[in-house]
């Protein structure tokens, strides 16, 4: 199968189960796992925006747990420029390998999670080979950061409408 067919593939499985409404944690963590799968990369995680806008939140990675608790400053370098300009960014970079044949996994991106006009958060993916970090392929790496903004949207959306939800009568 080719490459394209495989991210076809991965994103019509990955709508599939936005559109049913699986757990945001779950999806989350689903998405992080196929960009891996996809990229070759070595690490992946969610941050979410606090409200006040000036701490992100460590909130899921690609493992099998949620993170609780690990606050970043949002104005630190270089959450600030993901955030400020909503647009993927390259965050660091090591040396190449020694060896020129071997693909190096040396860039992390950072691509913000965007929905209804606002940056939610931030998706970064770590460790990627520079041939995933070329501006030809972040429109795929955009849209999954689309379905997982998307995802926490509607998480939200849901526990609002189950806050004002009036209560059963005895």
């Amino acid at each position: 199968m080719s490459r394209e067919m495989r991210r076809l593939g991965t994103l019509y499985r990955l709508t599939r189960l936005l559109a049913v409404g699986m757990q945001d944690s779950s999806l989350l963590r689903t998405i992080l796992k196929e960009a891996l799968r996809l990229t070759g990369g070595r690490g992946a995680q969610v941050l979410l925006l606090k409200p006040d806008r000036k701490t992100l939140l460590a909130y899921v990675d690609a493992g099998d747990r949620l993170i609780d608790g690990e606050e970043i400053p949002a104005d630190d370098y270089p959450w600030a420029d993901v955030i400020r300009a909503g647009k993927v960014a390259r965050l660091r970079s090591r040396p190449a390998a020694a060896d020129p044949q071997a693909e190096a996994h040396d860039v992390t991106l950072g691509i913000p999670l965007l929905a209804r006009g606002g940056v939610l958060g931030i998706l970064t993916l770590g460790e990627l080979s520079e041939a995933w970090a070329k501006p030809d392929r972040e429109p795929f790496l955009e849209t999954l950061a689309d379905m997982a903004a998307h995802a926490l949207h509607n998480s939200t959306l849901d526990r609002d409408r189950l806050r004002r939800k009036p209560p059963l009568p005895p």
